[in-house]
């Protein structure tokens, strides 16, 4: 699968058995196909267009679906491979996002119960593999990562 390969149409539309609401499945791929993280809008092309996550021959990568005819295109093109571990601790990560300005910098956060996580939110240096907390919360007060 290389970029840029287009997949026809998968899209259908049924009813809500309780609700009675029309659902639009877009993808209906035997693999995983997940939208965006919540704060970072998939649509562009004045709505037209909407980004989206797929692992589709192995290899986790991006696609793009047009809202108007429903073809799918690969939009870049990760093979599959040996993965590199850029950070690793005994703990639950969540939240990875990226920067938009320097491809090396990373923010994500510690999951789980306010009592038994010691700092929320992180930013990790890809390059130096240095991981260092955005701000620390004390006593008083917490720090969290949803908006």
């Amino acid at each position: 699968m290389s970029r840029a390969t287009i997949y026809p149409p998968e899209h259908r539309t049924f009813k809500d058995q309780v609700t009675g609401a029309a659902i639009h499945q877009l993808t209906d791929h035997l693999c995983h196909s997940s939208h965006f993280y919540f704060t970072h809008l998939p649509y562009y092309a004045g709505g037209t267009k909407m980004l989206f996550h797929s692992d589709r021959g192995n290899a986790r990568n991006i696609f793009e679906i047009d809202l108007r005819s429903f073809e799918i295109r690969q939009v870049t093109g990760f093979e599959p491979g040996e993965p590199e571990t850029l950070w690793e601790e005994d703990c639950w990560i969540g939240h990875i996002n990226t920067s938009p300005h320097k491809p090396s910098l990373l923010t994500f956060c510690h999951e789980g119960p306010w009592s038994q996580v010691d700092n929320r939110i992180w930013g990790l240096d890809a390059d130096a593999k240095r991981a260092w907390k955005i701000r620390a919360a004390d006593d008083a007060s917490f720090v969290g990562h949803e908006i």
